[in-house]
């Protein structure tokens, strides 16, 4: 049985795992080359989880392993992100 929990710094390299598979590919297209996610624009969902006020986030678990998360961040003014 799987289990649900709060996320935190300590996932940080698995919610970069999971925004890797979050990115949006266009029909018939390559996949991103995993290096995107060291581009700022990209990094900036995922890195320092936990480290900014309003992080927030789940992962799930199976076994012990994370198979799922979803997390929020939030993003003001100029720091604004693309959703």
């Amino acid at each position: 049985m799987g289990t649900i929990r709060a996320a935190s710094s300590h996932d940080e390299a698995f919610l970069f795992d999971m925004l890797y598979e979050a990115l949006f590919v266009l029909t018939g297209c390559e996949p991103f080359p995993r290096s995107v996610l060291d581009t700022p624009e990209v990094a900036r969902y995922a890195a320092g989880f936990g480290t900014r006020m309003g992080d927030v986030g789940l992962v799930a678990e199976a076994g012990g392993n994370p198979v799922g998360a979803a997390w929020v961040r939030l993003f003001r003014g100029e720091d604004r992100g693309n959703g």
